[in-house]
């Protein structure tokens, strides 16, 4: 069984995930040795291993930064994919890249693109919820391998037009679309 298939098969089964991050093969080795069965690789910590904001990080940073996690061990990678890196057509883009470079998996927020770091308090905003859900749409629509999954990560929440009400609406609306998992963030 593929690492993919093997996560998507955990996941159905109602199985907690435990994910910890790694952003080299050292790291991504490490957390193999400790017994986790998954990997998450998150923008922050790749953008800190490459001396730079995660904003900044292009798409082809944070896919040569997954793949090498994903090339060193057997587990299954989940990777930060951003907003996309734009719209519902780089969305698309996305989506084949990270799947072409062994990646089991990717999430994609709603937040504008090019975006602010997440981390700045009060400066957060996340674009429309039905632009979104058209691009989580292409998003559902790019992928070759029906065992690659597809995170919507809403930051509702924590956004300056957002709240707990609009978090919920859009985790509503991305799992009647069909993304393999809701990941609300910031929500206390």
């Amino acid at each position: 069984m593929s690492a993919r298939s093997d996560l998507k098969q955990r996941l159905t089964s109602g199985d907690t995930i435990v994910a910890p991050g790694a952003y080299d093969p050292i790291s991504a080795r490490l957390v193999q040795s400790l017994g986790f069965d998954t990997i998450y690789t998150g923008g922050y910590m790749s953008g800190a291993h490459l001396a730079v904001t995660e904003p900044l990080m292009t798409m082809t940073e944070q896919v040569e930064v997954a793949a090498r996690v994903a090339r060193s061990v057997t587990l299954p990678v989940i990777c930060d994919a951003d907003a996309g890196y734009g719209e519902p057509v780089h969305a698309m883009h996305c989506v084949r890249t990270f799947e072409a470079a062994g990646i089991a998996g990717i999430h994609i927020e709603d937040q504008f693109y090019p975006k602010r770091a997440s981390y700045h308090a009060g400066l957060e905003h996340v674009i429309p919820r039905d632009a979104f859900l058209e691009k989580m749409r292409y998003a559902l629509q790019a992928r070759s391998d029906p065992d690659f999954l597809i995170i919507g990560r809403t930051d509702a929440f924590t956004a300056v037009e957002g709240d707990m009400d609009e978090a919920i609406r859009r985790g509503n609306a991305l799992r009647d679309l069909g993304v393999d998992v809701v990941m609300p963030r910031g929500v206390r």
